[in-house]
């Protein structure tokens, strides 16, 4: 699933592998709907992040969590993830309080990378 508030990353690309399914999850269904009409292994979502239990939900139903949300919202979803034992990746640095989740999250359950094209972290 990729969480995506259409801020961080406005054009995430989809690509076939196999038989897995994509979702795009957003605040914007409208703008969800348009990244992922033209595949047919991806579907878009409307989530409110305000809503812990519809997130829940949708992480619980994935394999990989990849968050492009703002960083703001990376440690509910972590801890989401924690709890429903689910790899996440972000795209941003690590915050003080993602930081303070490493210790639980790195398990052999959970996979938690943080991808950059800044090299500083930033």
């Amino acid at each position: 699933m990729i969480l995506n508030s259409l801020l961080v990353c406005r054009h995430p690309e989809y690509r076939k592998h196999g038989t897995h399914e994509r979702f795009t999850a957003s605040n914007s269904l409208s703008e969800a709907e348009s990244l992922t009409h033209k595949h047919d292994n991806a579907s878009a979502v409307l989530v409110d992040m305000a809503d812990q239990a519809i997130v829940e939900n949708l992480i619980s139903q994935s394999d990989v969590v990849i968050s492009l949300l703002p960083v703001p919202f990376h440690p509910s979803v972590a801890e989401l993830c924690i709890k429903q034992r689910k790899h996440l990746v972000t795209a941003s640095y690590i915050s003080p309080a993602m930081k303070d989740l490493h210790e639980r999250f790195v398990t052999p359950f959970a996979i938690w990378r943080r991808c950059s094209r800044n090299a500083a972290g930033r």
